[in-house]
Formats: C-alpha cells, sequence, structure tokens
C-alpha cells in the first residue's frame, strides 16, 4: 500500500457536506462541473470535473475520467482519475489511471491500470 502520512488539515471526504446527489434510479450521460462535494449512487457516462470531491457510491457505475481533489470509489468507475487523494474501498473496482498524490486501496478492492504518483511539485514521482 503506498500512502503518506496524514496531516492534520486533512478533512475526510466522508465528513464533508454532500451538495450534490444523484440517486441509485438515474442515468446521467454528459459531462458534470462543479465546486462542492457530489456523490453518485447512478449510473454517469460523462467527464466529472468537480473541485472538492466525489464519492462513487456502492451501486454506481461512472464511464469517463474523473478530476477532483478527493476521490472515494465504493463503485465502478472505468475511465482515467486525476485526484490529489484517492480510497478504493473493498467494494470499489476502477479500470483507468491514476494521476494522484496519496492512494489507499482496501483488501478487496479493485484496480487495473497505470499509476502515476505525484510529488509534492505535481510532477510524476519515480516510482
Amino acid at each position: 500500500m503506498l500512502r503518506k502520512k496524514k496531516h492534520k488539515e486533512d478533512v475526510l471526504l466522508g465528513q464533508e457536506p454532500i451538495n450534490t446527489l444523484i440517486g441509485q434510479d438515474i442515468t446521467l450521460k454528459g459531462d458534470l462541473k462543479g465546486t462542492s462535494t457530489i456523490r453518485i449512487d447512478g449510473n454517469v457516462e460523462g467527464n466529472l470535473h468537480i473541485e472538492e470531491g466525489v464519492i462513487i457510491g456502492e451501486h454506481a457505475k461512472i464511464t469517463g475520467d474523473v478530476h477532483t481533489d478527493k476521490l472515494i470509489v465504493y463503485g465502478q468507475l472505468t475511465g482515467n482519475t486525476y485526484c490529489n487523494n484517492i480510497q478504493i474501498r473493498q467494494s470499489g473496482i476502477l479500470k483507468g489511471d491514476i494521476h494522484t498524490h496519496i492512494i489507499h486501496i482496501e483488501s478487496g478492492g479493485r484496480y487495473n491500470g497505470q499509476l502515476h504518483m505525484k510529488d509534492e511539485n505535481g510532477a510524476d514521482a519515480n516510482v
């Protein structure tokens, strides 16, 4: 497991308020852009550009790239991710490349792709 030490100013995404929720019975086609945290429990076909954070729920299926600060994957994501902090939970499946500073994959979480760890300046670190 690759992990950096936590800083006390780091806030857990799961504890931040969720301003937008896409329900389990919703299918959305198109790109999403926003600033605050979003939780997706349905299906999305499109790219996500969300500044604060994205939570992909256990029943969610996302097809598209994700650009965000913090990302938690409980469901399925097919696409590349560009974030500072990613967590793939036990039920999570990610198929695509990851570009991040911090990664945490729980036992049982599945990931298939290339990992690009970033250094403090945002450049690819030699891993």
